[in-house]
């Protein structure tokens, strides 16, 4: 069965009632994996390259726990693997070496059909490892045998073969890390899934949130949202607002070296940058305070103090504060340090606001559901034909075009799908003679299909949602 990408609020992760009032991770969205042929390829990341600890973080919801199946696994070989594996009710790290056969350690267990959250903590030097679920540590050996390192990971099968040992369920917000997390910070992650915990975010290797796609499109990359590196400063220069200035103000470069407010009235220092929508930007600074209460400091549309698009972070903090912007759309917007009606004496050193820059996304098999009712032809139903077009049930089931009519006529189907969105459209095509082309609402393949073999059509659905078959001769 095609795989979709879930969305909606009755299937999201949720968390237990004994921890309350957390919202749905990431809006309700997970991927679906069929446990046949899906499965996620991670690349270019090399497991040896972390020498000491590393650790990955998931949920999960599983829809069968029969058999084996892997939800995370890294390969040199099909004879060296290791795995975060389900076998019925029971997950846990398990590892193959060639030579000695499997060996699983530390496994708890789960639930099926709900939705659970498991970290795993291992050292890259002695395989000493921690393993979590639902944010208690289980029981169990501590160590692996000879873990291997590696450079094929996958999700959601073992990486040494195609969907081999597939898993069967939901998945969303898988993390790795090249760091050992510490139990409270595996708490943070399970109590607070939608968030990294701050003093990781430079350790994390890769995260995927699975949140992309619609069910009714092809689905080929999984994002990465980890930080890769951070593009070019944003910033220009300070201004102390004229209709609200501080009564002291100095700076230097994007540094604001002197800051002094009364206790009356509001106090403004904007810097200007240019977002662009849907870019994520990291704002850091160095915040020194000599005296009174710390600045409030924000994100705001225009340099008189409107929020618009922009984003009321609230009052800052002493020493080092970092924050996370993502702009909705390209625009010039102003970064502000202000307070009202108090007295302040405070400095800002290395100022900055530089965009994150992703990468290492996931390529994946996954499509959406089969939108085509009867594309088989097991029936004489369910498709609307034009002159000289007929369903042969009797004949290996196919649709013929017997070349009687004159021009171009269609076999359709109405109403398959939405504007704008991209589909990929697979038919197996045998000519006698003449044309054959299709159409995803106005627009389709760029010129007629003559050989005898089985096609596969990508484009962007124009005009109106439906599905022609044209042909113009016997087919």
């Amino acid at each position: 069965m095609a795989t979709t990408i879930n969305s909606g609020y009755a299937n999201s992760p949720k968390l237990t009632a004994n921890i309350a009032d957390h919202a749905d991770v990431y809006g309700g969205r997970a991927l679906v994996f069929d446990g046949v042929s899906d499965y996620l390829v991670v690349p270019d990341i090399n497991m040896s390259a972390f020498t000491e600890y590393w650790s990955f973080s998931m949920w999960f919801n599983a829809d069968t726990v029969s058999g084996n199946q892997y939800l995370l696994t890294g390969a040199i070989d099909s004879s060296n693997i290791w795995g975060i594996r389900t076998t019925s009710t029971t997950i846990g790290i398990t590892n193959y070496v060639a030579g000695r056969g499997t060996y699983v350690s530390k496994t708890g267990t789960f639930l099926a059909g709900s939705w659970t959250h498991i970290v795993g903590i291992i050292n890259g030097g002695n395989s000493n490892l921690k393993f979590y679920i639902n944010g208690e540590e289980q029981s169990g050996t501590t160590s692996l045998d000879s873990l291997s390192n590696n450079t094929n990971i996958a999700i959601g099968s073992r990486s040494d073969t195609s969907a081999n040992s597939p898993y069967n369920g939901k998945m969303s917000d898988v993390k790795i890390f090249n760091t050992a997390l510490t139990e409270a910070q595996v708490q943070e992650l399970y109590k607070k899934p939608e968030s990294n915990p701050s003093n990781t975010t430079q350790y994390l290797e890769r995260w995927y949130p699975m949140i992309e796609g619609n069910p009714e499109s092809p689905q080929s990359i999984v994002y990465d949202h980890s930080e890769k590196k951070l593009g070019a400063e944003e910033l220009g220069t300070w201004t102390n607002n004229p209709s609200y200035s501080w009564d002291t103000f100095t700076s230097s470069g994007t540094s604001i070296t002197s800051a002094i407010s009364d206790a009356s009235g509001v106090h403004i220092a904007t810097n200007p940058f240019l977002s662009v929508s849907g870019s994520l930007y990291k704002i850091t600074f160095n915040l020194t305070l000599n005296s009174g209460t710390v600045p409030s400091i924000s994100i705001r549309e225009t340099v008189d103090g409107t929020i618009g698009d922009g984003l009321g972070i609230g009052a800052s903090s002493e020493g080092v504060n970092t924050y996370y912007f993502k702009a909705s759309s390209t625009k010039t917007l102003y970064m502000f340090f202000n307070i009202t009606d108090t007295t302040s004496n405070w400095s800002a050193s290395d100022v900055s606001i530089k965009e994150v820059l992703m990468g290492n996304h996931a390529t994946t098999n996954f499509f959406g559901d089969d939108l085509v009712t009867n594309g088989t032809f097991d029936t004489d139903a369910n498709w609307t034909k034009g002159t000289g077009w007929t369903i042969d049930v009797s004949d290996s089931n196919k649709a013929e075009c017997d070349g009687t009519q004159t021009g171009n006529t269609n076999l359709q189907q109405n109403d398959l799908f939405t504007v704008g969105k991209t589909y990929q459209i697979t038919f197996d095509l045998t000519r006698t003679a003449g044309n054959f082309r299709l159409l995803v609402g106005s627009s389709g393949s760029s010129g007629y299909y003559t050989t005898n073999a089985t096609h596969t059509y990508t484009g962007v659905a124009t005009g109106n949602g439906h599905l022609y078959l044209q042909g113009d001769a016997r087919l």
